[in-house]
């Protein structure tokens, strides 16, 4: 009697070798690289930037400071830009009054580099003379924790600037 015997598959030395599967790693971890970078011709994804409201403010040098009142709520509304437009040499007066442990805020110079931030500090007040002419942004916004609770947060802030020498 015959006993039935599978036909053997034969594969080549060549898909059997180390070096041919080493190389079959390479390529697939440069085509992930290429997607990734999107140097394949498929451009990467780019996070989408929340669009921040903002106000502008009327701060007039040596008349008192200005006071606004606002609410965050998150994620969508965590964030509040004020704009105020001063003259170089001018000193701003910030300061940020609220319940809310998670409520900060940062002072943008008008270029978009940030000159303070008080979330380190944890200081409700800041002043600091400005050095060039332009519109400079004051944010108020809530911490990374609160801003994904969805929690609320009311506020008040005073910006101020000192006539010049």
């Amino acid at each position: 009697m015959r006993t039935f015997r599978p036909a053997r598959r034969t594969v080549s030395k060549r898909l059997r070798s180390p070096l041919y599967a080493l190389s079959r790693a390479r390529c697939a971890a440069v085509a992930a690289a290429a997607l990734a970078f999107g140097l394949a011709g498929v451009p990467a994804p780019v996070p989408a930037q929340a669009i921040v409201p903002s106000t502008l403010v009327q701060a007039v040098p040596g008349a008192g400071s200005v006071v606004l009142a606002g609410t965050l709520k998150g994620p969508n509304l965590g964030a509040r830009d004020y704009v105020v437009r001063v003259e170089g040499g001018r000193t701003m007066k910030v300061q940020l009054d609220t319940k809310a442990p998670d409520t900060w805020f940062a002072v943008f110079d008008p270029y978009g580099g940030r000159i303070h931030a008080n979330e380190g500090d944890r200081r409700p007040a800041w002043s600091g003379q400005l050095p060039e002419p332009g519109e400079y942004r004051v944010r108020v916004y809530l911490g990374g924790e609160a801003s994904r609770q969805a929690r609320a947060a009311s506020y008040t802030l005073k910006i101020g600037v000192d006539p010049g020498a």
